[in-house]
């Protein structure tokens, strides 16, 4: 066990200690625990192993040595084990347990909430608005207006080629035909009649005729092709306009969303809508809209053909055409919902994927991999289970649409039979009814496609809808706050508003400069503060004021821009030291590596000061370090000083610290609180913590129990009321220094 105490308070962790980790829970087990907090456990442990500067300083036994890592002396790690109970005995677990003695739950009186909401998932048709979203994105009617300008453009081309060719052709032959039987009245003698022929023949305006009739055909060619490209790139450019806006608004409301909604909805849920969503808007919706587009125009080209042609052929074009849509309609019937089935199905697989990452060491060390394998399987199943449906029924509508197709053919094949038709004609009606079947499939495929990809858009478009927290308001003095002095009044907040308040009238007054302990048992709304006063948690009644203004009036942007937090745990991206201290660029080399040594960084016996080589290795003296994601490369303590390095840069009049320095050993939380001391004078300091001795010389200490103040005053009162700090200092193990830091 690494840790556990950090992150409860002390009469949590006393109890976690003697209930659970030496009691009956873990008879008969062999205990590992890696811990700062000495004083809790040494009394208890059998066996000591102490770490410093990644080698063994000390093992033997707890009782004949004291750790280096207490408070008078340099920082280590500690690992202490129990050993496994050697008295014959013992019971097990199971024969242990006192039914008297459990607590068991009291009976329910309303039906429980899933603290994870179920993905939603639309029914029926997608509604109109969600495709006057994507038009709008991708930059209104006017534009595409224009795009299917060029679209009808090129298909006009299309068919004024094929109708050229008809003409070229209808000619030559009236050119033949003339050049054969022309007889003048004139020459009514066999060799006149010879001669005419000849002279006819001689004057043929066949060659000038074909370059002109071949000229004007590429020219035609020509045109179509460039519009064709023109078509292209009009819709290359509409569908990287809608991509960019809808990612641009998506991220906004999901960047700007309420807690309330972050801590329902897991991580994977929105990744899923980042990536597989947008990969089908950003790579297959303009494809398939475009497709669609395309054989919709060559269909209604074909239906004019025909017209050209015979008639008769608009009847089964028109019956054909009809049935196509009625299968098509059958489709999207089953379709529409195995789509969403589908994308809903994707969502549990990234959910899995990243908490298998978060947690691969815990997994391993339990022997859990096959578990998580089996688990993924499932997940994996599932959702080709719903891909392997949508490919039935793709193929479902594949055959009724080549069958169609093959009827339409039939029917031209008879009507072209039974009435013949010019020679010309007919090849230019034959030149587009044979498309006739491959298009009415496409165009029947391509609307069944967008709108089950249009099911993406919806997603996003319900991402984009979320509750934001509101953005509007007042701006302060651009040297606001001055002095930093901050007053609770009756102040009620809660998560949601079908949840109770996690603080009640609360109301207390901080002075200037002030360094403010919040202390109290895990649950008692010490983090609800700090989020109360960053207006992650807006007020239901009361206020905040800072500087005589009340922080609910102002914008949200200059708000939290102008006062500096640690929070609990610490964030760290992907990238350099340097970027995780100044992401914006705005500080000096001298300065940062400053604030880096006064928070021992750079001097940090936690780092390897050099190899074997000699070669330095401590990557805080280099600024080009590079940091992973979240800081897996560096320890919990190491991330907690690197964010109060980068608040003390901010210069902020106020500075929150939540639980700071709770995974930092007890001597080099003492360095730290001494550096606290010297680099934010003058500065309004509220430090959250469960390590009590870390506020112990604070001016006051707010003592917080349910969500409502129970006491609040300097240490000393705090010390001498006996009451729940008071009783909170006694708990911890530590009670002789706590006394010798408040009384002296």
């Amino acid at each position: 066990m690494e840790d556990i105490f950090s992150a409860v308070d002390s009469h949590v962790g006393a109890w976690i200690f003697e209930k659970c980790l030496t009691g009956d829970l873990c008879r008969g087990r062999t205990r590992v625990l890696v811990t700062h907090h000495l004083g809790l456990v040494l009394p208890e442990a059998e066996f000591l192993v102490e770490l410093g500067d990644g080698g063994v300083v000390y093992s033997g036994s707890a009782g004949t040595r004291a750790p280096s890592g207490s408070r008078d002396q340099g920082p280590s790690d500690v690992v202490i084990a129990g050993s496994v109970d050697s008295d014959p005995g013992a019971k097990s677990t199971a024969d242990v347990v006192n039914p008297e003695r459990s607590q068991l739950p009291e009976p329910l009186t309303s039906p429980p909430r899933k603290f994870m909401q179920e993905e939603s998932r639309q029914k029926g048709t997608v509604k109109a608005s969600v495709y006057l979203t994507y038009v709008r994105c991708s930059g209104g009617l006017y534009l595409w207006a224009a795009c299917l300008g060029v679209y009808l453009t090129y298909q006009v081309g299309i068919i004024g080629r094929a109708w050229w060719l008809r003409i070229w052709t209808g000619e030559a032959n009236v050119n033949a035909a003339s050049g054969s039987f022309l007889v003048h009245p004139a020459y009514n003698s066999p060799f006149a009649t010879q001669q005419l022929f000849a002279q006819t023949a001689d004057q043929s305006p066949t060659k000038t005729d074909v370059l002109f009739y071949v000229q004007v055909y590429v020219a035609i060619s020509l045109g179509t092709a460039l519009i064709g490209v023109l078509r292209n790139i009009s819709s290359y450019f509409l569908a990287v306009r809608a991509s960019r806006a809808l990612f641009e608004k998506m991220l906004f409301a999901v960047m700007r969303v309420t807690l309330r909604w972050l801590d329902t909805v897991p991580t994977g849920r929105i990744l899923n809508r980042f990536t597989a969503d947008f990969s089908v808007i950003d790579e297959r919706i303009a494809m398939t809209w475009s497709l669609f587009l395309s054989n919709l125009l060559r269909l209604v080209g074909i239906c004019v053909a025909s017209c050209f042609a015979s008639p008769y052929l608009i009847i089964p074009a028109v019956v054909l055409l009809g049935f196509g849509v009625v299968a098509g309609s059958k489709y999207l019937v089953v379709s529409r919902p195995l789509k969403r089935l589908e994308s809903n199905a994707k969502s549990p697989v990234f959910e899995l994927f990243n908490t298998t990452l978060a947690g691969l060491s815990t997994i391993r060390a339990f022997r859990k991999t096959q578990t998580y394998l089996e688990q993924m399987h499932r997940s994996l199943d599932t959702w080709a289970m719903t891909t392997f449906y949508i490919a039935l029924a793709n193929r479902w509508m594949s055959f009724r649409m080549a069958l169609i197709a093959a009827l339409f053919s039939v029917a031209v094949g008879v009507v072209i039979t039974v009435k013949p038709i010019d020679a010309a004609l007919t090849g230019l009606a034959l030149t587009f009814i044979l498309d006739f079947s491959e298009s009415l499939r496409w165009m029947v495929r391509c609307y069944g496609d967008m709108e089950l990809e249009m099911n993406s858009m919806e997603r996003v478009v319900e991402y984009m809808a979320l509750e934001t927290e509101p953005l509007a308001g007042e701006n302060p003095a651009a040297v606001w706050p001055t002095s930093g002095s901050i007053e609770f009044e009756k102040l009620e907040v809660g998560y949601a508003p079908d949840l109770p308040p996690v603080l009640t009238d609360l109301s207390l007054r901080i002075r200037h400069g002030e360094r403010i302990g919040v202390v109290g048992r895990t649950g008692a709304g010490k983090s609800s503060l700090t989020l109360a006063l960053f207006r992650f948690l807006e007020a239901r009644s009361g206020s905040i004021t800072i500087d005589g203004l009340d922080i609910s009036k102002l914008n949200l942007t200059d708000l939290r821009s102008r006062i500096s937090i640690v929070p609990q745990h610490p964030v760290l991206f992907s990238g350099t030291l340097r970027s995780n201290l100044d992401p914006f660029g705005e500080y000096a080399n001298v300065e940062l590596h400053e604030a880096l040594a006064r928070f021992h960084l750079t001097g940090s016996s936690s780092s390897h000061e050099s190899d074997e080589s000699g070669r330095d290795t401590n990557l805080f003296r280099d600024l080009s370090s590079p940091v992973s994601e979240s800081g897996g490369n560096l320890s919990q303590g190491q991330q907690q000083l690197v964010c109060i390095a980068r608040a003390l840069l901010a210069d902020s009049k106020i500075v929150v610290l939540d639980e700071a320095t709770s995974s930092i050993d007890a001597a080099t939380d003492d360095l730290i609180q001494q550096s606290i001391r010297s680099c934010f004078v003058d500065r309004t300091l509220i430090v959250v913590a469960h390590r009590l001795r870390t506020v112990s010389d604070f001016d006051r200490i707010l003592v917080l129990d349910g969500g409502r103040m129970v006491e609040f005053g300097t240490p000393r009162e705090l010390w001498d009321n006996e009451g729940v700090f008071r009783g909170m200092c006694d708990s911890t193990g530590e009670k002789e220094e706590l006394r010798q830091s408040i009384v002296g």
